[in-house]
């Protein structure tokens, strides 16, 4: 759980039709209070049909509850909405290789690398020298959302899929598409420090990390570039 539980709980019921219900599901999934959780999404989604970050969340947590089939449509929804979300096609990723279907979790995972060709997580999942880009693939993203998962909302989730490092890293992408990118970083932080063996989590920080430190020089190169100019105006 990370400290701003409270604040989200605060805004939540000060005003449950709020697109906070996201956040503070995810805080909840952290908590493992997964079918809290799921129903704040479900009302929640009632007023923001179209809000990706709560389907995320949503899906997250029916992931954690055993629900990997209905987790799996949630995705496809986000997918349909929009077609270049990241984190939809990491988390179908993951489920499609809880579930033992290689190819198609390939597929997004390269679908991934097409939208962020730096995509740490993207990189080391295929990292076999088999990555390609999505043009060269027999599947198109419309066969990966028509794809049959199959009878797998019986299948309960892995032990390892219910560390709070994989939760957190959603709530850590929820803050980044939302441009709270220093919240993301704290996400991380409070990750790893829980769990320093978790190189899913180091991947993405150090991509956060390196990407804040790229924005700040390139924001010190423009003032002092707009320096220059005033001087030659003087």
């Amino acid at each position: 759980m990370t400290h701003y539980f409270e604040e989200y709980q605060q805004l939540y019921y000060a005003d449950p039709s709020s697109k906070v219900f996201a956040q503070l599901a995810a805080e909840l999934v952290l908590r493992g209070e997964i079918e809290p959780a799921i129903d704040i999404c479900r009302k929640g989604l009632i007023h923001h049909p179209a809000y990706s970050p709560g389907r995320l969340v949503l899906s997250r947590a029916l992931k954690e509850s055993g629900k990997v089939k209905e987790a799996f449509d949630e995705l496809k929804q986000v997918i349909k909405v929009d077609p270049t979300n990241i984190s939809a096609f990491e988390a179908l990723a993951l489920i499609y290789e809880q579930v033992g279907q290689s190819d198609h979790a390939k597929s997004c995972w390269r679908k991934v690398i097409e939208l962020d060709p730096f995509h740490a997580v993207g990189i080391q999942h295929l990292s076999d020298g088999t990555r390609q880009t999505v043009s060269q693939e027999a599947e198109s993203v419309e066969s990966i959302q028509k794809s049959p998962i199959g009878p797998v909302s019986l299948l309960p989730p892995r032990p390892d899929e219910r560390s709070p490092g994989v939760v957190s890293a959603a709530l850590a992408d929820l803050f980044l598409q939302q441009g709270h990118r220093e919240k993301a970083i704290d996400v991380l932080r409070q990750v790893l420090a829980a769990n320093p063996q978790n190189q899913l989590v180091q991947s993405k920080l150090n991509q956060l990390l390196s990407e804040t430190e790229h924005q700040a020089k390139s924001g010190r190169l423009e003032q002092l570039l707009a320096t220059i100019a005033q001087r030659k105006r003087r």
